[in-house]
């Protein structure tokens, strides 16, 4: 039994590994907040072990996965409503700026025709 769950944090460890790879390349673009983080890398190996025990190894890793805060997840939400904030800041704005500019007034009432 542990020779098994011993061999399936191997097998696992290599796949974390692998897309820790191609996640690191696609992410170099990312906002930091919103980069792969070392709770990130410990929350999914720790899921994987738990996930492999028998019998109650799903429940473990989803109360792992909830339990267990600041995860990526998280951090995109946040970072989304921060995000919208800023958008809508713009947006308002931008339209009170632009409203006193008479080509943009133009260009409104010719797309409205």
């Amino acid at each position: 039994m542990a020779k098994q769950i011993i061999t399936l944090y191997h097998a696992a460890q290599k796949l974390i590994t692998k897309d820790q790879h191609a996640l690191v390349k696609s992410t170099n673009r990312l906002p930091d907040e919103l980069k792969p983080s070392s709770t990130d890398y410990t929350v999914s190996g720790l899921k994987s072990v738990l996930g492999a025990v028998p019998v109650a190894g799903s429940l473990l890793s989803e109360i792992a996965g909830t339990v267990i805060p600041n995860q990526r997840v998280d951090r995109i939400a946040d970072f989304a409503r921060k995000l919208e904030l800023r958008v809508s800041h713009l947006e308002h704005s931008f339209f009170e700026r632009e409203i006193k500019n008479e080509e943009f007034t133009d260009l409104v009432e010719e797309s409205l025709r």
